[in-house]
């Protein structure tokens, strides 16, 4: 059984996780999907564009991405880093396309940038 505080933890990240999607499209202008996947080597963050997400399915975010992984098995993904851009202001910027694998992802998880996120080119 939980303790109390503990319960109010849980259910606070609950809360937040069902509020992530929403708040997504309010921080991120160009509607960029962020995800932060989680492997047993590494950690990466990749995000879809509005209508990759759309082609994918309906639904909350996490729920079709990773519906989609696992019917699928493999998607291709942009990987975003922290990047500078012309001004030299930090922004979270796609680097490049890459696969992730479904057998080996441990988790995927909501991202939310501290920095503007620029769209993929």
């Amino acid at each position: 059984m939980l303790k109390p505080v503990l319960r109010g933890t849980v259910a606070a990240s609950a809360v937040a996780l069902a509020l992530a999607g929403p708040a997504l499209a309010q921080a991120n202008p160009n509607q960029i999907a962020l995800f932060k996947v989680v492997t047993a080597k590494d950690d990466v963050v990749v995000g879809w564009t509005k209508a990759e997400v759309e082609a994918m399915g309906r639904g909350a975010l996490i729920d079709v991405v990773a519906g989609e992984l696992q019917r699928a098995g493999q998607l291709s993904v942009w990987q975003f880093a922290t990047l500078r851009d012309k001004d030299g202001q930090l922004k979270t910027a796609p680097l490049k396309r890459i696969v992730i694998f479904a057998p080996g992802t441990a988790r995927i998880e909501p991202y939310v940038s501290a920095y503007d996120v620029l769209p993929p080119n």
